[in-house]
């Protein structure tokens, strides 16, 4: 993002690109389409906003609206509850802030496009106030120490939701590398929102959503720095042990070779995962933090009772002892809300608990694309646009059958459950490993 040297010509650009369209445009839409120099990065020299750095910190929420992609950043819990009972999705916490600062961070609304903005260019928040933006004051503060950046990301493809604000470099990188427009900084926290760093298996105050460091894997791609952490999701409690499931999809395979009458007992992605995968990933300290998990593989007839197209489904096959597994459908229900893949009900798929992204190194092993943000639902069909925070995310296998049994089963992009025509076993899809430790 530059910084414009000439307020003049910055007025101008914010003239030409916001008036074309009239004083409707969106938040999201205050980038001006032909010059990089719209978001500026002003110090403010108001003596209303030159207070001492405070001592206190300030938990930065975060809130997503499913229905028109957008991000909302706030400072105030009871906000934050209430838009979480209007049906905002809460995604936790975003960073930390200052109590205060030398420089605020302005939020601003469009009340025709019911989108937020932010910025800490003053003399962009009076230009969107002057042409029909409500002014809501400070929203927060940037640390003046410039601890931790905000990186922001624009979406070119989007209409509405179109940044991303992060404080993860890979998530940064990533979005530029698929096509997402790199604005530099936004602000800065004085720490990232991750509050709970990730823990051992070891540790006593483990709970449910707490992310374990277990094991090591390829994962950034460089082969030359050695294989990297592994982080589990602790996502349930399962015969008396813990259920992690990999935070991001590690490798690529297909499913089986062939397509006829597959099951998780004899395929070869179960072999590579208790054989191959085993052996890399755990030392043999790892090894025995592990529970060999007795998995059923169930049918999934159950799954499809409602489905367009009428009853199917498929027999899942026997039991299996494994140390590595892939999830069940049943399991993405009962712990993470799936469901089925519906093409009637296609706004009603998303579900951001089984969003997942793969690693740089897993991008490399399999012909299996990610969501690059292209795809949307037409507004014609008055379904909203996929959600912006599935850009990046892939489909990665269930170890149970499909709606017949010549089919696999996966969790789609937008995080809901898909099988048929879309899932053929020899196909390579992203994998998501599950484990049991005591």
């Amino acid at each position: 993002m530059k910084k414009t040297k000439n307020i003049k010509a910055l007025l101008l650009s914010l003239s030409l690109s916001l008036t074309a369209v009239g004083c409707a445009l969106p938040a999201s839409e205050t980038r001006a389409e032909t010059s990089k120099e719209l978001i500026v990065s002003e110090t403010p020299t108001g003596s209303e906003e030159m207070d001492t750095t405070g001592t206190e910190a300030v938990t930065m929420y975060r809130l997503y609206n499913p229905n028109s992609g957008e991000h909302l950043y706030t400072k105030d819990a009871s906000e934050k509850s209430r838009l979480v009972r209007e049906g905002w999705g809460d995604e936790g916490i975003g960073w930390i802030a200052p109590e205060k600062s030398n420089t605020p961070v302005y939020r601003l609304y469009n009340p025709n496009a019911g989108d937020h903005h932010y910025t800490t260019g003053k003399i962009e928040r009076d230009y969107l106030i002057s042409i029909g933006w409500n002014d809501e004051g400070i929203g927060w503060y940037s640390d003046d120490a410039k601890t931790v950046p905000l990186y922001r990301e624009y979406n070119p493809n989007a209409v509405t939701g179109t940044h991303n604000y992060t404080t993860d470099k890979n998530e940064h990188d990533y979005l530029v590398s698929i096509g997402w427009d790199d604005e530099d900084i936004g602000w800065y926290a004085v720490r990232d929102g991750k509050t709970d760093p990730p823990k051992t298996p070891d540790d006593e105050t483990l709970k449910v959503g707490d992310i374990v460091i277990l094991g090591t894997y390829e994962q950034d791609n460089d082969l030359t720095n050695g294989p990297e952490p592994i982080e589990w999701k602790y996502v349930a409690d399962r015969d008396g042990h813990k259920y992690l499931l990999s935070k991001y999809a590690l490798d690529g395979k297909p499913y089986e070779d062939t397509n006829e009458n597959i099951a998780w007992e004899g395929c070869k992605l179960r072999k590579w995962l208790n054989e191959d995968f085993y052996n890399e990933a755990f030392s043999a300290a790892d090894k025995k933090k592990i529970v060999t998990a007795h998995n059923e593989d169930p049918d999934s007839y159950e799954l499809y009772k409602d489905w367009y197209q009428g009853p199917c489904g498929a027999v899942g096959g026997n039991a299996t002892d494994d140390n590595v597994f892939l999830m069940s459908w049943t399991e993405a229900r009962d712990y993470l809300d799936g469901k089925l893949w519906i093409p009637a009900l296609r706004a009603d798929n998303y579900n951001q608990r089984l969003l997942c992204r793969p690693t740089a190194y897993a991008m490399t092993r399999t012909g299996s694309p990610v969501y690059d943000g292209s795809w949307f639902y037409p507004f014609s069909d008055g379904y909203p646009r996929y959600p912006s925070d599935m850009v990046g995310c892939c489909q990665w296998w269930l170890r149970s059958p499909g709606y017949s049994q010549e089919y696999g089963t996966a969790i789609y992009f937008d995080g809901s459950i898909k099988s048929g025509v879309d899932c053929p076993p020899h196909l390579s899809f992203y994998i998501r490993p599950a484990i049991l430790i005591d």
